[in-house]
């Protein structure tokens, strides 16, 4: 069995329930070995990250619904507990979004990954995870936007007219940035490490108006809005409605810089990093509460 079909079944276990656990003998000293190349719809998940991933010492939560995501961590063969909460994203980060910069939308991305995982945490503290029982964890969140110049910040589009706006503004304007964020969040110390990173899609120039073109519906609809929702396409799922693994809208791209798993969501090297950065300052934090303690028997 090939690791991209493991990975497909993984995932659509994973996603029938809203929660649902992965169960190895132990987390501790668990060092998997990161396949080499793997593929979602012909789209790279990216390669193996250059920094070595430190053996887990919590479990791991998954909090995010998304697919890639999900995907993205099976081809790390990392195991986790997947179990999400919903919140208002719309409602956080108003000036930040007015800003409409990258350096905005990357403050945005770093704001909503803190937010999706206060919920994950008070529900640890209550134990209303089901099936989870461990003392520890460690909370994967993360949340991504697009930009654009003429559009500003852009998030999933809340309509089809907005995902042809969307459309319009990369036929004028045929690049757009995505900025990701991962967090990594441990409980029950509450010791959190975010990392962010960037990736720019290049369209060809004209590609996408001269599809459009021909045979658009009606009310302004074009062509390749139309194409994709009779395909089913997750038009509305998607930051920008930035479909990369779509076969249509692959014939479009001339380059992607800063990697695919980027765009797709969850750039494997950054979760490495975080992962690595805090657990150790989870291990910090211990030596230095240990050391407290000592320091003060010893005054007695």
């Amino acid at each position: 069995m090939h690791l991209p079909f493991q990975c497909m079944l993984l995932a659509t276990l994973l996603l029938s329930n809203s929660t649902a656990a992965l169960r190895l003998p132990s987390f501790r000293n668990l060092r998997r070995v990161m396949s080499s190349k793997t593929t979602y719809n012909g789209i790279c998940l990216g390669l193996p990250p250059t920094t070595v991933l430190s053996p887990l010492t919590s479990p791991l939560i998954l909090a995010t619904g998304s697919k890639t995501r999900a995907l993205i961590v099976n081809s790390m063969s990392l195991p986790y507990t997947l179990h999400t909460i919903p919140i208002d994203e719309r409602n956080i980060g108003y000036d930040l979004r007015a800003l409409g910069t990258v350096a905005s939308a990357t403050a945005l991305v770093s704001l909503l990954s803190q937010s999706k995982a206060t919920p994950i945490l008070q529900s640890l503290t209550s134990n209303t995870i089901p099936d989870f029982n461990s003392p520890t964890a460690l909370i994967l969140t993360s949340d991504q936007v697009a930009t654009h110049p003429t559009l500003g910040i852009l998030e999933k589009a809340q309509s089809l007219e907005e995902a042809q706006t969307f459309f319009d503004a990369y036929k004028a304007v045929p690049c757009v940035t995505t900025v990701g964020a991962v967090r990594i969040t441990h409980w029950p110390s509450q010791v959190s490490v975010v990392t962010t990173f960037e990736a720019t899609v290049t369209f060809g120039e004209g590609r996408m108006a001269a599809y459009d073109a021909y045979g658009g519906g009606g009310g302004g609809e074009g062509r390749l809005l139309r194409d994709l929702g009779e395909g089913g396409a997750p038009i509305l799922e998607c930051a920008g409605a930035l479909m990369i693994e779509n076969p249509i809208v692959k014939t479009f791209i001339d380059e992607v810089a800063g990697g695919e798993d980027s765009v797709l969501g969850l750039r494997r090297e950054s979760l490495v990093v975080a992962l690595n950065k805090c657990q150790e300052k989870v291990r910090r934090r211990e030596e230095e509460e240990e050391e407290a303690v000592k320091s003060n028997l010893l005054k007695f």
